[in-house]
């Protein structure tokens, strides 16, 4: 392991992710499955943000409806806070995990992007480095 040191070599590349378009049923059902915490969202502002199971929790247990709810999309339900996403801490595949650990901001994953266009590449949790 000694000469592992960089986040591309811990992340989870090509991690799930939600998408505008997708049910609050199926990104729930992924956060389900897969036992995530947190799903990436790519908000329409272009920015990448953070999807956590406690707001999809709040979300289905404040509606009347709980089918409405389920079949509504991320894109109707994100843009007017109705599910709340958390901001994205964003860092190079050629990061230094070292510099990660010395300084943690949250207990939240860290979205691993490439280039001016924000490419999600991979996901880094403090898990994948134990």
């Amino acid at each position: 392991m000694a000469d592992l040191k960089l986040v591309k070599h811990f992340m989870v590349a090509d991690p799930v992710r939600a998408h505008s378009w997708q049910t609050v049923a199926h990104v729930r059902q992924q956060m389900l499955v897969n036992q995530f915490s947190y799903i990436p969202y790519e908000h329409p502002s272009g920015s990448w943000r953070l999807i956590p199971d406690y707001s999809v929790a709040a979300y289905l247990r404040a509606s009347d409806d709980l089918g409405d709810a389920l079949a509504k999309t991320v894109g109707e339900v994100v843009p007017n806070q109705m599910l709340k996403t958390e901001s994205a801490v964003l860092i190079p595949a050629n990061a230094p995990v070292n510099a990660l650990l010395k300084a943690p901001t949250e207990v939240r994953p860290w979205l691993v992007v490439e280039g001016k266009e924000q490419v999600l590449r991979g996901i880094l949790t403090a898990f994948d480095l134990l």
